[in-house]
């Protein structure tokens, strides 16, 4: 079974390098015609598209030989799963807030703590070329590429691909390390901790749910939420306290059961199983 995951992962691997080599060859002539705002955009649909979306996809028709919308959990969810996603992730916003400031003040032993900091002011130089756009049609392609766009690429790669390597696996070690290395790909120090948490959160989400869909709404709504905050919009949370954060968690371990609820039944009455022996079927090797 180890070997078949490292064989799985190793051509997925090679896949996304392919595309990452295409991206670095396409550099040369964007970097030569443009730069600034618009390098970057080109960029980043670049990397979202050629080493994300169309890596896993190829991977799955290509190598695995196997049915894109069964590997990728394409199947449409219900309205009331739609519904439960949008109030977790706008519930979460305190507790996610208040765990990256968390995560902000942690000091870091050297050279790690050193390496953090300039890399994040690096990303943050990065981030304020992206964003200097303007009009609506700069807005949203802006949308379209930070929450649409990227949403669906990771969420493929991740929770589609990456989680079909696992498979076989306990489902639960099989979330929380396609969570770790979620977040560690996006190399941000700071972030890292709630990053490991949305990226199993969005895994069990594939798990209750049986699709892909609401992770991508949930992943959109909080790349929507970050690029506001670093648009500087007014912080809204800012004046939250313990009593709200504390609120928020309760909300969130709610509205999660509700979302794990709602799979169960669908599942019951669809297949006559619950959800937990349809994930589980697929465990067999």
């Amino acid at each position: 079974m180890k070997r078949k995951f490292w064989t799985d992962f190793f051509w997925l691997l090679v896949f996304a390098f392919a595309g990452a080599i295409i991206v670095v060859l396409a550099m040369i002539p964007i970097t030569a015609f443009t730069h600034g705002t618009l390098m970057l955009h080109l960029v980043q649909w670049g990397q979202t598209l050629l080493m994300m979306l169309l890596p896993a996809i190829l991977w799955t028709m290509l190598y695995k030989k196997e049915r894109v919308s069964e590997v990728m959990h394409t199947h449409r969810p219900s309205w009331k799963v739609v519904g439960l996603v949008v109030v977790l992730m706008i519930v979460s916003l305190p507790t996610l807030d208040a765990l990256a400031s968390a995560c902000e003040s942690l000091p870091l032993p050297e050279p790690l703590g050193s390496w953090a900091k300039n890399n994040a002011e690096a990303q943050q130089l990065t981030i304020d070329t992206m964003l200097d756009v303007s009009g609506l049609g700069g807005w949203f392609e802006l949308i379209m590429l930070m929450c649409i766009g990227t949403a669906i690429g990771e969420e493929w790669m991740f929770r589609g691909a990456l989680l079909r390597c696992f498979k076989g696996y306990n489902k639960h070690w099989a979330a929380v390390f396609v969570g770790l290395l979620f977040s560690l790909i996006h190399l941000e120090a700071y972030g890292f901790i709630p990053r490991w948490l949305l990226g199993t959160c969005f895994v069990y989400l594939v798990y209750w749910t049986g699709s892909i869909w609401p992770g991508v709404i949930a992943h959109a709504i909080n790349n929507l939420w970050a690029l506001i905050e670093m648009k500087e919009a007014p912080r809204m949370l800012e004046h939250f306290g313990a009593v709200t954060v504390i609120v928020s968690i309760v909300s969130m371990v709610l509205v999660l059961w509700l979302i794990y609820r709602e799979g169960q039944q669908r599942a019951t009455s669809s297949i006559g199983v619950g959800a937990d022996d349809r994930v589980d079927s697929d465990r067999e090797s």
